[in-house]
């Protein structure tokens, strides 16, 4: 008989909860589980502690959420008592996701011109990455040559003056002239070019 055998191995685990049942005790795996666990937590809360960066002041966390239920109905008066209460730089963390939230405007600045490339950057998450062509939209895009032509053509092409205004112009017709809007419609095609982009993209641009 083979030892890597299914039969084999349902044998050996019969003599062991035979001659050895308090080894399969509810109360003993739970207790060797929580162990295990603690122990974890442990070598890496030690492990993290040895370089620990300066951070500023941070919030105690829910380890899946985070701080998220802090925020509360209206996140932006629940930041603003935060602030009173820790300082105008906090780290939260949304989720998994550490997030800084400044509250003043001078170390806005200050830290606008010291680390302007690092919060230009965007986290590059795995559906930004398959919805986006890696990442490659002017709202994900990491800082560079490619999000700087994009946002160049995004202002002088979309939000522009002129543009704007053509915008402004048809809405008003529509209202003066009484028009519906079919939204159903609207939505609908926004979703079948957007498919259609996602999945044959590299055909388009010449990339097999």
């Amino acid at each position: 008989m083979a030892l890597d055998s299914p039969f084999f191995l349902h044998q050996i685990w019969q003599k062991l909860q035979f001659y050895y049942p308090l080894l399969f005790h509810p109360f003993l795996v739970s207790l060797l589980l929580f162990s295990v666990l603690l122990l974890y937590v442990l070598v890496c809360s030690s492990s993290r502690s040895g370089g620990k960066p300066n951070l500023p002041p941070s919030l105690p966390r829910l380890p899946i959420i985070g701080n998220l239920h802090q925020l509360g109905s209206l996140p932006h008066r629940s930041l603003q008592g935060l602030s009173l209460k820790y300082g105008p730089l906090m780290l939260l963390h949304f989720g998994q996701a550490p997030t800084l939230v400044v509250s003043s405007s001078n170390m806005v600045k200050e830290i606008s011109k010291t680390h302007d490339i690092v919060i230009s950057n965007r986290p590059m998450t795995t559906a930004s990455r398959i919805l986006l062509q890696g990442c490659k939209d002017l709202a994900f895009a990491p800082y560079g040559e490619c999000w700087k032509q994009s946002r160049k053509l995004s202002v002088h092409e979309f939000l522009s003056m002129k543009r704007v205004q053509q915008l402004v112009n048809r809405i008003q017709e529509a209202c003066f002239n009484d028009g519906s809007l079919n939204l159903s419609r609207m939505l609908v095609a926004i979703t079948k070019q957007r498919t259609l982009y996602m999945c044959y993209w590299r055909v388009f641009c010449g990339r097999r």
